[in-house]
């Protein structure tokens, strides 16, 4: 090819891309219906999907979060958000609630009261009233009596009463 031919070929490219580049956009921008994205937060993820599909949206659920202020399984939060415009066909990114965060109790007797402590603020515990016992068979500081049931479920940073062992000391020990 000679230089002619080929210095032709590349202005033709270089007007024929990016009209046609035009004119793709211009097509698909003008000829696909624009809307305002509703609100879905608090939705059941079935009336979202529904009312997304109504709408000629595409609805993909991309995961979940604790959320203390919406319940279980309803939308949370969506992408893009609501009120901004979209067009039909559009995939709308939905993140379901998981509720409330919860931790499983665990079973604090007979355990020392000091690791007992860091352990709960680990889980996300946090220790209510503290109440002693007095029993010189078991060992000083020794957690005898816990609040809450062992291996139950129940909401993050909810207290635990405890009723810890304190051996009574002589005038001696003091």
């Amino acid at each position: 090819m000679s230089f002619k031919s080929i210095l032709l070929v590349f202005v033709l490219a270089m007007l024929i891309i990016p009209l046609s580049f035009y004119c793709f956009i211009s097509m698909y921008s003008s000829g696909v219906p624009e809307m305002t994205l509703p609100d879905m937060t608090g939705l059941a993820s079935s009336e979202a999907i529904s009312m997304m599909q109504t709408l000629n949206l595409v609805p993909r659920i991309v995961g979940g979060i604790y959320d203390k202020n919406v319940p279980d399984g309803r939308v949370a939060s969506q992408r893009p958000e609501p009120g901004r415009k979209v067009k039909e066909g559009r995939v709308v990114n939905i993140i379901l609630s998981k509720g409330e965060r919860t931790v499983i109790v665990p079973n604090l007797v007979g355990r020392d009261f000091d690791g007992a402590k860091e352990y709960l603020s680990q889980l996300g515990l946090t220790i209510g009233s503290v109440s002693a016992s007095i029993d010189n068979n078991t060992g000083d500081n020794i957690i005898v009596s816990q609040s809450l049931s062992p291996e139950t479920e129940v909401r993050l940073h909810s207290p635990m009463d405890l009723i810890v062992n304190q051996i009574a000391k002589g005038p001696d020990e003091q």
